[in-house]
């Protein structure tokens, strides 16, 4: 799977890692807003019912997005599949990590 970020090829590739060596990064986990109540908890139904998929996105064994989902499945000991994203710096994850977000999450939309 590749994907063009600003003007960075990022490619990602499903690997077999465990999950408990995945290594949370905190500036990343608090590079965006955190969920709300409602938000987390409706994620936690979806994933304990399956459904959605539960994959969590990883640069070498740190966790790039899924930080939440990630939580709900420790919680709940689920399995998910790691897909590793290749980038060059910390910076592309970021900007990778925003870019990915604007275009998903409501609550980064700008105001009118």
């Amino acid at each position: 799977m590749e994907q063009q970020v600003n003007e960075v090829l990022v490619v990602a590739q499903a690997i077999h890692t465990n999950i408990n060596q995945i290594v949370i990064d905190p500036e990343l986990v608090t590079l965006l807003p955190k969920h709300t109540p409602g938000e987390r908890s409706l994620l936690e139904q979806k994933i304990l019912q399956k459904k959605c998929p539960v994959r969590l996105f990883v640069w070498g064994n740190v966790l790039v997005d899924g930080h939440l989902t990630y939580e709900i499945c420790q919680k709940h000991n689920i399995e998910v599949d790691l897909v590793e994203i290749q980038f060059d710096s910390l910076v592309e994850v970021k900007i990778w990590i925003i870019e990915t977000h604007l275009a998903t999450r409501d609550d980064l939309a700008p105001e009118n």
